[in-house]
């Protein structure tokens, strides 16, 4: 009887833990294709770290922040040991303005990932929300040179340097952005900025001009 018990115990565990691990994989597949909602209703009773996790990122691809960083804190008294935890959190907090512990996050994740763009990123948004723009720029440098392509960390830099006076630098910056991304029409504006601050009106008057004529801004 022993035996057969711990057997039948063993049994019933294991399908607990597969229809658990497969409930995760399906909430993990809609996560990926976007579909959050539907990631949402197939966790509708988290009983795991990694399902808590998923959650609190659902919460947050649906800017839904408070519930996402409850669930996140969450995650984390159940056990969720995995750094990226304070990665996302951190990103949740500065969503809404939490910059002090959103630091501290983002500190202690960056720490133990010195080489990771994200964190680079995230922590330049904070120091400049802080205006801290000597600060921003060393971490949005790193993030470009570890992600050349880091569009929203070259866009933040071009405006750390508008900020600082380095109008022409920040055109250059700016210039970039608009090449990787030409259908965001605020690169554009700010250069027309630009071009004011540098009392460049004739080229400020043709690209606000050629900007009405293509978005009615």
């Amino acid at each position: 009887m022993r035996i057969a018990f711990s057997l039948t115990c063993l049994m019933a565990l294991t399908q607990v833990c597969s229809s658990q691990q497969t409930t995760l994989s399906i909430a993990q597949t809609y996560f990926q294709e976007g579909k959050y909602e539907l990631a949402l209703s197939e966790l509708d009773r988290p009983s795991s770290p990694d399902d808590m996790f998923l959650m609190a990122d659902c919460f947050h691809k649906m800017e839904q922040f408070q519930e996402a960083l409850e669930a996140y804190n969450e995650a984390e008294s159940l056990g969720y040991a995995e750094e990226s935890l304070l990665l996302h959190r951190g990103i949740c907090r500065v969503s809404i303005a939490d910059f002090e512990r959103a630091e501290t996050d983002l500190l202690t994740y960056f720490h133990a990932n010195p080489e990771d763009e994200k964190a680079h990123y995230y922590l330049g948004v904070i120091d400049y929300m802080l205006y801290n723009n000597r600060e921003s720029m060393f971490h949005l440098n790193r993030a470009i040179q570890i992600n050349p392509d880091y569009m929203e960390a070259i866009y933040l830099k071009a405006a750390n340097l508008a900020e600082m006076g380095k109008h022409e630098d920040s055109m250059e910056a700016f210039a970039k952005c608009d090449k990787l991304r030409p259908e965001f029409s605020i690169t554009k504006l700010n250069m027309a900025v630009n071009y004011i601050e540098m009392k460049d009106y004739f080229n400020a008057e043709t690209l606000l001009t050629q900007l009405h004529r293509t978005t009615g801004i």
